[in-house]
């Protein structure tokens, strides 16, 4: 049987309105894998004339990541039009996250945090909300980190949790953009196995 987005999409809400939060965690994350895809090309969308290629996928990856980590507990629609929506939100934020750090590094900071503020003065008041989401997730990458088993994967997911540019990791590591891009989704997938344990 062929399962489409809108079927994932009922079985997490089903679970979510339950109450069943390891159930609901797992079609999450089946719902999330389904659509790499689509979030890529909606990041994609965003940064066009914006990015530069692997600055597009250092927003791809942190897209995932905060749709991932933060969006599950934020969700609160019922249709694949909503949560392509939150999915775009996730989406802009990752690309200007992206595009504020190239333009730290090109000394033209002031203008686009003119307008990340802007950007962000419209989620303030989700802000208290996500401090506890927040704390939830620091307490599960506390205990997940060490029993990664892949040492190389572990760094260089925990250096882009902590906001490290890609660059950075990659020079760290002495390895190109593309491995680290790689590196990092094995890494990410395995967090995802962890998770399950975790929530059990």
């Amino acid at each position: 049987m062929i399962v489409d987005d809108e079927e994932r999409l009922k079985r997490f809400v089903a679970r979510r309105d339950v109450g069943d939060v390891a159930g609901a965690r797992r079609e999450w994350e089946a719902l999330i894998e389904a659509d790499f895809d689509r979030i890529a090309g909606l990041v994609a969308l965003q940064a066009r004339g914006k990015l530069s290629a692997h600055e597009r996928d250092e927003a791809v990856q942190r897209a995932i990541v905060r749709v991932w980590r933060n969006m599950i507990s934020t969700f609160a629609g019922t249709s694949v039009g909503e949560w392509i929506n939150a999915v775009r939100t996730c989406a802009g934020f990752a690309v200007a996250d992206v595009q504020r750090e190239a333009a730290r590094r090109s000394e033209r900071e002031t203008a686009l945090e003119a307008a990340a503020e802007y950007r962000w003065s419209a989620v303030a008041g989700q802000e208290h909300r996500r401090e506890a989401e927040r704390a939830d997730a620091r307490g599960f990458v506390e205990w997940s980190l060490p029993q990664m088993r892949n040492a190389r994967q572990r760094l260089v997911v925990e250096r882009s949790l902590d906001g490290v540019p890609a660059e950075e990791i990659a020079a760290e590591l002495a390895v190109s953009l593309p491995n680290l891009y790689q590196l990092r989704s094995r890494g990410l997938k395995d967090l995802a196995k962890l998770k399950e344990l975790y929530d059990a």
